[in-house]
């Protein structure tokens, strides 16, 4: 059995390279606007055509700056349809002994908004009030949907946090947005009565001293601007068990998970904000990482439920850290229909409705035929599939029902998510009438087996 994955408290991770901005992108030089601190002229004209914004961008008071799609939004409320399926996600999850809670992380014009500029340009109105009503109500949404959701916002309400909790020329939190989020998170568990049966031990924090922060937007910012931008600066914490176990010295207890696992951005798996040291120290607890920078909203939830850390052992609490301004809906209700079946995972050998291995050659898709005695239809039933070769990163479903309509699906594997031979797929509730027959297609370059079962969902 694969050792349990600990709280790496010396993590090797580096903030990634700062991009290359060719000098001919500088502006002419010019004045600084009044209440600003730099000199950055025409910057939200500018910044759409750069590759790392592509949005407008303004430049704040005290040296701050705003992104038009990601800081300066006030809608947050999610589709109903994303809200059902995480509701199902969660339920899924709890079959299987882990409590989701779902953590989504405050904008920079919600947390930081006394940094706006007075007036946003070209006629766009923000409403920060909006924007943190919504968030509250986005929070309670998920709640009444079955899912433990953290409040950050009241969080930093109730404890007056001293300071920024985003820094002023990156996309991050500080360290001190970090730590009121564990204690937000630590909040919401705490009233859960699974939380109370965990083996606590205490862990400490300490700062290690202050570090310069490697920024990439920091650098598209530069060049968009003709005054030097100050580097971004924050003190450094590192975060250990201030009691060492028996278990701790032996590696741990392989027949039990991690207490708390996190699912997420680079927000929890940089180490330089020390979010699951501080999660840590605020549970008394271990604490999992399992996130990745640059993975977006789905990224590290597909990683980890696609490995054999979803074979167990599994933590009690999987917290799920994501942007606000990360969508679930849209885009995201395909990766839903591939989280909530690979939680539940592959029924071969134990019920499969029916079973199929199909050969893909190059530009050759493979397709089977559902017999009229297998009627499913809906997301009560589902698609397990394993693939010879780990290294696909695209399969192509294309679901014929027995009524002539169907849809296609591509699966594709993020960039940033590891080699896997499963993949899953939810039938969809667009569809009544039964599945007829199933085509598997992929940009193979050599013969690739797919072996497919259909199965029941039996719940969520």
């Amino acid at each position: 059995m694969k050792p349990v994955l600990r709280l790496m408290l010396a993590a090797s991770v580096a903030l990634p390279a700062a991009p290359a901005f060719a000098r001919e992108a500088r502006p002419a030089p010019g004045a600084v606007k009044e209440g600003t601190l730099y000199a950055c002229p025409d910057i939200s004209v500018r910044s759409p055509a750069t590759s790392f914004f592509d949005n407008p961008v303004y430049e704040g008071k005290d040296g701050w700056f705003f992104r038009l799609k990601n800081d300066v939004d006030d809608f947050t409320l999610q589709a109903p349809q994303a809200v059902g399926m995480m509701s199902r996600l969660a339920k899924a999850l709890q079959a299987r002994g882990v409590t989701l809670v779902y953590m989504p992380i405050p904008n920079r014009g919600m947390t930081d908004g006394a940094k706006m500029p007075e007036g946003i340009e070209d006629g766009i109105v923000y409403d920060g009030d909006v924007a943190r009503t919504q968030f509250h109500e986005t929070v309670a949404t998920f709640r009444s949907a079955g899912v433990p959701t953290v409040d950050i916002l009241k969080t930093m309400a109730d404890v007056k946090l001293a300071g920024d909790f985003h820094f002023a020329r990156d996309i991050h939190w500080r360290p001190e947005g970090a730590k009121v989020s564990a204690e937000s998170v630590a909040t919401e568990l705490k009233q859960i009565a699974v939380y109370g049966e965990l083996t606590k031990k205490a862990f400490a924090s300490a700062d290690t001293g202050e570090a310069e922060l490697a920024s990439a937007m920091r650098s598209a910012l530069q060049s968009l601007c003709t005054d030097k931008l100050d580097v971004e600066k924050l003190n450094r914490f590192e975060t250990e068990a201030a009691e060492i176990s028996a278990d701790d010295l032996l590696g741990g207890d392989d027949s039990e998970g991690p207490p708390v696992a996190i699912v997420g951005t680079s927000y929890s798996d940089l180490p330089e904000f020390n979010f699951a040291g501080f999660l840590a120290e605020a549970l008394q607890v271990d604490v999992a990482n399992y996130a990745i920078s640059g993975g977006g909203t789905f990224t590290a939830f597909m990683q980890w439920s696609h490995s054999d850390l979803i074979d167990g052992p599994l933590p009690k609490f999987l917290l799920w850290e994501n942007p606000v301004g990360y969508r679930l809906d849209g885009d995201g209700i395909t990766n839903f229909r591939q989280l909530i079946p690979a939680v539940k995972g592959s029924c071969a050998g134990k019920g499969s409705l029916h079973q199929a291995t199909l050969t893909l050659k190059p530009g050759e898709p493979a397709t089977v035929e559902l017999p009229e005695t297998v009627s499913v239809a809906g997301h009560d039933s589902y698609l397990a599939m394993s693939v010879s070769d780990r290294q696909l990163r695209t399969l192509k479903i294309s679901l014929d029902h027995r009524d002539g309509d169907g849809e296609d699906v591509a699966l594709t594997r993020p960039d940033r998510m590891g080699d896997t031979d499963r993949a899953f797929l939810e039938l969809s509730d667009d569809f009544a009438a039964p599945l007829k027959s199933i085509t598997v297609s992929a940009p193979v370059k050599a013969e690739t087996t797919v072996t497919l079962d259909v199965c029941a969902s039996n719940g969520a």
